[in-house]
């Protein structure tokens, strides 16, 4: 019996040793809450616009032939999307083709004439006064063939007119005019626009526009919730009387945002910096409208209620409840007390 009491207490011990093992190590893992230096930004709003939008107008008159493109419609660059009647002006073609063909054949003769009396001029056989007027006929022909020439130019120019494509690829967004309607001179047939080419603009309080061009760039948010970084920017040089805002213009990236024109996005304008406390996204605890974090506080471990601020990537900043160089479970939600 003397022998089994120490070897009893023995086993205990090595029993008490093991759970002391076991409950230290299902310790909860902590993180300590350290500064980070965040930007500063004001947050507005801006609105989607598209870079390349317009309107085809009529460069000539004439009776509309065909539409080959509608409203939703997606037309590649430099496509024929309407077709003018151009029997009007192939009439006038042939009238012009016409009229130069005689102002040659009378540009041959003067200057067969010209040529005659100037070697009889040069024989005294006529006058200086005649071989002038023999060479005022023959500049008078040469002027008739070049105006013959330049009107059938500009009628072969108004010929291109009547086909009438799109300048770049894009997207038809209205149709102004029927097949069978006359189209007069600068009256709109179709209207576009590109949608590979987009840009945010908003207008900006006058007072940001001095950290704006420090910064260098924009943050804009996606339907997602991500920021994404616009650096080509234009600011305009002047603020409207009215408002005193500035508008700002930036070109968004299309593999990374692909907003609707005419949508609202959010922008942020960095202003400067400022330290902040930021916990990792799994520490938050968040029951009906309390949001909290777990504290390690010596050997207890306390819920701490705490007010979130903004939620990146990098975790969620805490602007109220916790101090720097607490511990904070690091997942909150699965702790168990």
């Amino acid at each position: 019996m003397a022998y089994s009491i120490p070897r009893y207490y023995y086993w205990i011990g090595l029993l008490l040793a093991g759970l002391s093992h076991t409950i230290a190590s299902a310790t909860p893992a902590t993180v300590e809450l350290q500064p980070v230096t965040v930007p500063t930004v004001v947050v507005l709003n801006g609105r989607v616009e598209v870079v390349n939008e317009a309107t085809l107008s009529a460069q000539v008159s004439a009776r509309v032939k065909a539409i080959l493109f509608d409203v939703n419609d997606t037309v590649p660059p430099n496509t024929l999307v309407v077709i003018l009647d151009d029997a009007e002006l192939n009439a006038q073609m042939q009238k012009a083709q016409s009229a130069l063909q005689v102002a040659q054949t009378d540009k041959a003769r003067a200057e067969a004439e010209y040529r005659r009396y100037r070697a009889l001029k040069n024989k005294k056989f006529v006058t200086t006064e005649t071989l002038k007027q023999y060479q005022s006929r023959r500049d008078i022909a040469r002027a008739s063939v070049l105006a013959a020439q330049a009107q059938m130019t500009e009628i072969r120019q108004k010929l291109t007119y009547t086909q009438v494509k799109a300048p770049y690829g894009g997207i038809v967004t209205a149709r102004h005019i029927e097949v069978g309607e006359t189209a007069q001179v600068g009256q709109p047939l179709l209207s576009g626009f590109d949608l590979s080419a987009l840009r945010i603009q908003a207008h900006i309080p006058h007072t940001l526009v001095a950290a704006l061009k420090q910064a260098g760039y924009i943050t804009v948010q996606d339907d997602q919730g991500t920021w994404h970084k616009i650096t080509a920017l234009t600011i305009f040089p002047q603020a409207d009387p009215t408002t005193h805002t500035v508008a700002v213009r930036g070109l968004l990236d299309q593999t990374a945002l692909q907003p609707l024109p005419g949508s609202t996005l959010r922008l942020a304008i960095p202003t400067g910096e400022q330290q902040v406390l930021r916990v990792p996204t799994s520490s938050l605890v968040e029951r009906g409208d309390l949001q909290a974090v777990y504290v390690q506080q010596g050997e207890q471990i306390v819920l701490r209620q705490v007010v979130a601020g903004e939620r990146t990537p990098d975790g969620i900043q805490i602007i109220a409840g916790v101090q720097a160089g607490e511990q904070i479970l690091i997942d909150g939600p699965g702790y168990q007390r």
